[in-house]
């Protein structure tokens, strides 16, 4: 992979070098994240034009939708304004047109409904482009989370998964 600089605004994985940073694992584990005197930390984010550092999420978390790049956390962000979302995860949905769908897992104040999800549909269009407006909305009374606190999104990209797989269809038929 090559190493190079983006503009600003622009997000990119995020790499580090200097004297305190470490140059390898132990037993040459990992040594992916080591390239040309840097080091890969796996965060997604982005330099303003100040300079200033913004992480926007992990990299093995963000969601290929038709080739655009979406961090979760950017979408998470915005549902989590709205007055009644407590929790907000989102997630890619394997779609054989886009690679991914968005797909925003939330715990909600009050009773879910579809009219609720409906409302979170129009909150999330009217604050990011199109392509990530979740396209589907699962209601959770709570998120699961590991012994940490975090939020466990692999538990969360299996159920899409199984939803992806369980919708599959099996046999094509042409009509001409």
């Amino acid at each position: 992979m090559l190493l190079r600089n983006v503009a600003p605004g622009e997000m990119g994985e995020i790499c580090i070098a200097g004297p305190g940073v470490i140059d390898s694992y132990q037993d040459n584990a990992g040594q992916e994240a080591f390239q040309d005197g840097w080091f890969r930390t796996g965060d997604l984010g982005y330099l303003d034009e100040e300079g200033y550092l913004f992480i926007r999420g992990r990299l093995r978390e963000v969601i290929n939708r038709g080739g655009e790049n979406i961090a979760p956390r950017e979408v998470e962000e915005v549902l989590l304004w709205h007055a009644a979302v407590r929790e907000a995860a989102v997630v890619g949905r394997p779609d054989p047109i886009y690679g991914e769908q968005v797909v925003a897992y939330v715990a909600v104040q009050g009773a879910w409904s579809e009219e609720m999800a409906q409302e979170l549909r129009q909150y999330a269009a009217r604050r990011l482009s199109p392509q990530k407006v979740p396209v589907d909305f699962m209601a959770l009374d709570a998120l699961p989370r590991n012994q940490m606190g975090k939020v466990e999104r692999r538990l969360l990209r299996m159920r899409e998964q199984a939803r992806a797989a369980a919708c599959k269809v099996e046999h094509t038929v042409f009509v001409s």
